[in-house]
């Protein structure tokens, strides 16, 4: 990358040890107005590794593959799991829990030093579910953090598929509450987020939910199907929203205007345009385009990306939304799956169908979008510039996730990319 670029690239190697591997940040000086005037070199560290058999983290997300249980009967077979990291008993440290495809979600307790202490199973989180987003958040504002899981997989049991919600007890145990409180959503959600939609003082729930298409299907013929479908199957398909009404939920999602099917991987809620009340974006995988929900400050929420956005990526992954360049202003990172290598990029390029094309554009009147990473820097008056390729961003190969955070304590926000594919079917 040309030294000039706005964002420098640091790449990690693989990493060895069993399972997975602690990447700790050093300490870097700061002055108190948050510029630092001491950073590492680029070529020094900028985090070390603390290995499994040091910290206790020996976690390993297993995933079993057969002929009749794999990537050609699942989409979202090695799409991978989650990670959600908080301190659960207010000790001032910070815990660890991962979610597992096909073995048990794991709880580490933070004991200090950088030593962890498995206590899964005695918390009451065993599980046996395919489980991928997952979020620390106080649910009830009883000052503990409680855990959402988000549950999909290659099955179709309606128990297996539900979402959790376990309520910490406050003494390092948690009870399963999912279904008692309204949240037990079991259309294969990916990722959710709790915010406070209406600024009432308590949290409501944003639930991702994923679609499902046949490989031989044409565009209009799902959607077809799509329209007729049992509503009740239909509505697994779709985005959720649940407000909290006195500590239970209630599925609002049609009300409050986000009841809209979706392939939903990546998703954020922020004031985006400014205005006091907290707005969602829905990165869509496949041909759906981004969903951009501007909150009215009335409880009810309008997709306006063709009004705010030139053009997103297309099959959107994961996003982040900060502000990267300082100006006061909310920027947003989405990525997609395009390699820098010509060929490969050729390789994994979407379908140049004509008609699907037309279909998108005039008979959906979608929004545009190219196969790239797109970032979208804010400008004011709740719009966005794409500047990805100006960042030297709009390229980072098969990507799942991205961070934005200052790494390094310059005062900057960083982009770091999580990406690869375990099983790369194009060939």
């Amino acid at each position: 990358m040309n030294k000039n670029s706005l964002i420098r690239k640091i790449s990690f190697g693989a990493a060895t040890g069993i399972g997975f591997v602690l990447i700790v940040g050093l300490m870097i000086g700061c002055k108190s107005d948050g510029v630092n005037t001491n950073t590492t070199s680029s070529t020094g560290p900028i985090f070390s590794q603390v290995s499994a058999a040091s910290s206790g983290i020996d976690f390993v997300n297993e995933i079993i593959e057969s002929p009749e249980r794999s990537m050609g009967n699942y989409e979202n077979f090695f799409s991978g799991a989650g990670v959600a990291v908080g301190d659960i008993n207010n000790d001032g440290l910070a815990d660890i829990f991962f979610t597992s495809n096909d073995a048990s979600n794991r709880l580490y307790l933070n004991k200090g030093g950088m030593q962890f202490e498995d206590i899964t199973a005695a918390a009451g989180l065993s599980s046996n579910k395919w489980s991928g987003g997952c979020s620390m958040v106080d649910v009830n504002n009883d000052g503990y953090l409680d855990i959402y899981v988000n549950n999909d997989g290659p099955t179709n049991d309606e128990e297996l598929l539900s979402n959790d919600l376990f309520i910490n007890n406050g003494n390092l145990s948690f009870s399963n509450k999912a279904r008692e409180l309204g949240v037990a959503d079991s259309g294969r959600s990916v990722q959710s987020v709790f915010f406070d939609a209406d600024n009432d003082g308590d949290l409501d729930l944003f639930v991702n939910n994923y679609a499902f298409i046949n490989d031989n299907e044409t565009l209009s013929d799902w959607y077809d199907r799509i329209e007729t479908m049992n509503p009740v199957k239909s509505r697994k398909m779709h985005l959720r929203f649940y407000k909290n009404n006195g500590g239970k939920f209630v599925d609002q999602s049609k009300e409050v205007g986000v009841d809209r099917v979706a392939f939903g991987l990546g998703l954020a809620a922020r004031d985006f345009n400014d205005d006091g009340f907290l707005d969602v974006y829905v990165a869509n995988d496949f041909f759906l385009p981004d969903y951009f929900f501007i909150n009215d400050g009335k409880g009810k929420f309008t997709e306006q990306s063709k009004a705010l956005l030139g053009h997103t990526a297309y099959f959107a992954m994961g996003m982040d939304a900060a502000d990267v360049n300082n100006d006061l202003l909310l920027d947003m990172a989405v990525v997609d799956m395009s390699p820098s290598d010509h060929f490969r990029n050729k390789l994994l390029m979407a379908s140049m169908d004509v008609k699907k094309f037309q279909f998108l554009k005039e008979t959906m009147d979608f929004q545009d979008q190219y196969m790239v990473n797109a970032f979208q820097m804010g400008v004011g008056y709740g719009g966005y510039s794409e500047v990805g390729n100006l960042m030297g961003v709009s390229q980072t190969e098969w990507s799942w996730a991205v961070l934005l955070a200052d790494f390094d304590n310059d005062g900057y926000k960083d982009y770091y990319v999580t990406n690869g594919m375990y099983r790369d079917t194009k060939n």
